[in-house]
């Protein structure tokens, strides 16, 4: 009878945003891979960013002469902040949406997860989106982070509009951490409006005579 019941309700639209986030994903791969692929990106290019020596050596040379003088921020200290956010937040994505689909979590864990996640999500947007203007820019190699940009945003789409958190607090908590990271973000843009050096600091390093 109840299974009856589901069906009907899910023939007559009441469960289908809830059957397609949680089931047709994992069978079909849509947004867990879409996961898969955000979480992997985003946590190998930190590796990179955190390690400054060997594959590392020539982004911790740019963030020192390049992008930290253009956007305003000490290089070193920027590469650490954003490889350790791109780190946790991918991991993060990568393994949570799949314990969360395959309910692998408990079910307070489970609403704290996917408020969280739409943060994470928030937040890579936000540092794919800056990486492209700035690659833009600087040297032209923007379409990579503009992709990982879109990607993270049609990520938090998909989380709100069919796997949204089902509590007040847990909506309250993904309303506000996600204001909070783009509070955050409109103070570097701030920063970035007057300290960042645009002009003559930061190409010398991509020119040869």
């Amino acid at each position: 009878l109840k299974s009856g019941t589901k069906l009907r309700q899910v023939v007559s639209g009441q469960l289908l945003p809830t059957a397609i986030a949680q089931w047709f994903p994992l069978q079909r791969g849509s947004p867990s891979s879409l996961a898969l692929l955000l979480g992997s990106a985003m946590a190998s290019g930190a590796l990179v960013k955190l390690c400054p020596c060997g594959p590392g050596a020539d982004m911790a040379s740019k963030f020192e002469k390049v992008y930290g003088v253009f956007l305003g921020f000490p290089g070193t200290c920027l590469r650490i902040v954003i490889g350790l956010g791109e780190i946790s937040a991918g991991f993060f994505i990568l393994v949570g949406v799949w314990m969360s689909g395959l309910g692998s979590l408990e079910e307070d864990m489970n609403q704290n997860f996917k408020a969280l996640c739409i943060i994470a999500g928030v937040s890579l947007a936000v540092v794919g989106f800056t990486a492209a203007f700035m690659h833009c820019y600087v040297d032209g190699a923007f379409p990579f982070p503009l992709v990982l940009g879109i990607l993270s945003t049609i990520f938090v789409f998909v989380r709100m509009l069919l796997v949204e958190p089902e509590t007040t607090t847990t909506q309250n908590i993904a309303t506000f951490g996600s204001l909070i990271v783009l509070f955050f973000t409109a103070i570097a843009m701030c920063i970035n409006h007057t300290q960042g050096k645009h002009e003559d600091y930061t190409k010398e390093p991509y020119q040869t005579e």
